[in-house]
């Protein structure tokens, strides 16, 4: 049976590589022009160098102690949405948008490099990073954009932070006098309570855009995704290793609730693992194929040197 061999003309691959060589450089081309774009409308905004101090303080107290209390923040996010609302007049002249210009990840590199942060290098040449100022810059910035939403009826009185008590803790919870059982009700509640650093994590998640990533259809790769959520769950663990506080302040009562289901679910799904494995015909087919329930999910908890320190379980 013969074999025919393609042969591609050697003035035809060189093509191919100056067209791609081509289309890279207009990209890295669209992608400078981008950038001086949004260098030259943020050099226009005047109120954008009253937060250099702000920042310089905050370097500076974050070396000493935890920045803690929303108080802290106050004159920074004021600063802040003044910011906002000149970008908002500038934005009319320009083709710039304004939630994009106070994403998360963007606006918090603008104010990094405000300050030529980070600078201070390791031996091995990565940077050294300040996780109490980042928190701290971060905090100022929602609760400027909590402040510009006006969410929650959110408002400053002497440097304190104050939001309606329903908005912030939608369910309360509450003794049960039957039996001396913890329950949540609904929290009717309409004055205004001073807001915490958790009630500011609760009331950003409302107005954060959500980044949707785009999905590869042709990915179907169940390990990869496995690994993928892995990887989520084990950086949340690190993140409270490295901040005691950092559950309290991110996690609401829903996140503990969707956690536990995925750990019942997780055990559902392994042990209908390893009863369909034993249960196959001898052409390879799954005999019983009802699917199993997991009813609840006992496990040991264990200190960080190992020992045994209690039991408990996911109903």
């Amino acid at each position: 049976m013969a074999t025919e061999l393609m042969c591609l003309d050697v003035s035809t691959v060189k093509k191919v590589k100056v067209n791609m060589s081509n289309e890279k450089t207009k990209k890295e081309d669209v992608k400078k022009a981008d950038e001086k774009k949004q260098n030259d409308f943020w050099n226009n905004i005047k109120g954008l160098s009253k937060v250099d101090t702000h920042l310089k303080n905050l370097q500076k107290l974050s070396d000493k102690i935890e920045v803690k209390g929303l108080s802290n923040f106050v004159p920074f996010a004021n600063d802040i949405v003044s910011i906002y609302n000149e970008v908002k007049a500038q934005a009319e002249k320009s083709s710039l948008n304004v939630k994009d210009a106070f994403k998360m990840s963007q606006f918090r590199q603008l104010m990094y490099s405000r300050v030529g942060y980070p600078s201070e290098k390791t031996p091995d040449g990565k940077y050294i990073r300040n996780s109490v100022f980042e928190t701290a810059t971060t905090r100022a910035l929602k609760l400027a954009l909590l402040l510009v939403n006006k969410t929650a009826g959110i408002c400053v009185k002497e440097y304190k932070v104050y939001a309606i008590s329903s908005e912030i803790y939608p369910e309360v919870k509450v003794i049960d006098g039957g039996d001396s059982s913890l329950k949540y009700i609904a929290n009717k509640s309409d004055q205004l309570i001073l807001l915490t650093v958790k009630g500011l994590e609760t009331l950003y998640k409302r107005i954060a855009p959500t980044e949707v990533k785009p999905v590869d259809k042709e990915s179907d790769n169940i390990t990869d995704q496995f690994k993928s959520i892995k990887t989520f769950l084990n950086a949340e663990i690190l993140k409270r290793q490295k901040n005691p506080d950092y559950i309290m302040e991110q996690y609401g009562k829903t996140d503990f609730e969707l956690i536990n289901q995925i750990a019942k679910l997780s055990m559902r799904l392994s042990e209908q693992y390893v009863r369909d494995n034993s249960n196959d015909t001898k052409d390879g087919k799954t005999k019983d194929t009802s699917v199993i329930s997991v009813g609840s999910v006992s496990y040991e908890i264990r200190n960080n040197k190992g020992q045994s320190i209690g039991n408990s379980k996911v109903a």
